[in-house]
């Protein structure tokens, strides 16, 4: 029975988060402030305010979002998670061949936005299409994610994708921790 037991408390202290992709499909139109889908929320990072790619689809023909500042500005996107999970995050981001080249970038952070994982990677000016950046870490409460170019620049992005475990808060482990030593005395009296 107790390997039943510390079954049941692993999977209760860590609820699995799947492979979670959030696809922009169902952003507002025009700018707006934020956009929750799910376990994320989705900010500018400048506080420029975020549009959906309604009036022209990214290089691979979906909606992404992009940043609502005029070009070349483009704002770099936050992704805060509903709570902390320790797993894999992915983003497309991507441009249309337009004469800049641009440095893509993904960075999670955990508690007192520490740096956990960064990724990044410059394409070259003729570049058209979308590439995944791919980052892990342990705890990660928020992504930022978009791009810099020297003359500015315009990125898509696409395809936000989470999985992982989520992290339990304190006060959830503590009452799991209560709970087993309640069966465990519950058991002892019994026998």
């Amino acid at each position: 029975m107790s390997g039943w037991l510390v079954a049941l408390a692993m999977s209760a202290a860590a609820p699995v988060a799947g492979a979670t992709t959030v696809d922009f499909s169902a952003t507002p139109v025009g700018c707006f402030d934020s956009y929750t889908e799910g376990d994320v929320t989705f900010t500018a990072v400048d506080g420029l305010g975020l549009t959906s790619t309604d009036f022209g689809n990214t290089p691979e023909g979906s909606i992404g979002i992009l940043g609502c500042g005029t070009l070349p500005d483009f704002s770099m996107v936050r992704a805060d998670f509903s709570r902390p999970f320790t797993g894999t995050v992915s983003v497309a981001l991507g441009d249309f061949g337009l004469p800049d080249a641009d440095q893509l970038s993904l960075s999670l952070f955990g508690a007192g936005s520490a740096l956990l994982a960064h990724q990044t990677l410059t394409i070259p000016a003729d570049f058209d299409g979308m590439t995944t950046l791919v980052a892990s870490a342990p705890a990660i409460r928020y992504a930022i994610f978009g791009a810099v170019a020297a003359e500015g620049s315009s990125v898509y992005a696409d395809d936000f994708t989470f999985e992982g475990r989520f992290v339990p808060e304190p006060a959830t482990g503590a009452l799991l921790a209560l709970g087993m030593l309640a069966a465990v005395v519950a058991r002892r009296r019994m026998s």
